[in-house]
């Protein structure tokens, strides 16, 4: 039974984008560990953001495979994750907020407005340092122990807390803007990203090498929905980090969705064995289990 559904709270739409021929097993990042494809190719993980003045911070993960002799991106794939919840715009349907995700997104592409958050590099004698736990005083400099006693000794611990509150919720980490666009998503995505005659609809719809799947999470019940014109139709069954089993009456959405799960557990370092059967109908059952 499917259902449309219209209010959201989570979407990650998985986006692949490959510059070879799918054949090469190499180009799966699944085999990411394979040793052969490890000679020739580089796999990275990577969560990037970027602020929307419309939507708010939202979050993109990618999945990137580089070839070594060359340093080009040959495939790429995105789980495209939108937060309605930032400003409250979960009464929009799904449509909607995802083109407002994904203008969001190609803004921030054009104007150098990705980053991603990495460890602040604090220096404790000269400000004040915080972790996920606490902030502390600068510290003393040996070569001048007295004046930096008498200045932390000037600062109240109210003076303390509000420092500690400028910081935002990732403690202890700041923004660092992408030095390159080019480099860090690959050339196809970012021309068309750049191309202004194209439609956000359009846009998405060339990126799109497969089924266009989302994961919804709606009152705190996560589901899984493919993208069906105006509307995002759920799929039967359900998923959870410990498995999942799913019906369909179509062999390439079978498979496709088989897919699109594999790459959700490989991203989330979790290990799953799975299975796919099929009657002469094409109604099949997609079962992962999980550790």
């Amino acid at each position: 039974m499917k259902n449309a559904l219209k209010l959201v709270l989570l979407i990650a739409l998985y986006i692949s984008l490959s510059g070879k021929v799918e054949a090469n097993q190499c180009l799966s990042f699944s085999s990411h560990s394979n040793a052969f494809c490890q000679t020739t190719y580089t796999y990275e993980r990577e969560t990037l953001f970027f602020d929307s003045s419309v939507i708010g911070e939202q979050s993109i993960k990618l999945e990137r495979i580089s070839e070594k002799a060359t340093g080009d991106i040959v495939h790429i794939d995105f789980i495209f994750q939108g937060n309605c919840t930032e400003k409250g715009y979960c009464d929009l349907s799904t449509e909607a907020f995802l083109d407002m995700y994904i203008e969001g997104f190609r803004t921030a592409v054009i104007n150098g407005g990705l980053y991603e958050y990495v460890p602040d590099d604090c220096d404790p004698t000269m400000e004040i340092c915080c972790d996920d736990f606490q902030c502390t005083e600068i510290q003393s400099d040996p070569s001048n122990p007295e004046e930096l006693n008498n200045e932390s000794a000037m600062m109240s611990e109210s003076e303390l807390s509000s420092d500690s509150t400028v910081m935002n919720s990732r403690v202890g980490f700041v923004k660092k803007f992408l030095d390159s666009v080019w480099a860090t998503l690959g050339s196809e995505l970012t021309s068309r990203a750049l191309d202004s005659a194209l439609s956000n609809e359009q846009f998405m719809s060339d990126a799109l090498t497969g089924s266009k799947f989302t994961i919804v999470t709606h009152h705190g019940d996560q589901f899984i929905c493919k993208i069906n014109g105006p509307t995002c139709e759920t799929i039967d069954g359900y998923f959870s980090n410990s498995g999942a089993v799913f019906y369909t009456d179509s062999y390439d959405e079978a498979r496709s969705l088989r897919d699109f799960l594999q790459e959700y557990y490989n991203f989330y370092h979790i290990q799953c064995w799975s299975q796919m059967t099929c009657d002469t109908a094409e109604s099949c059952v997609i079962t992962y289990y999980c550790n």
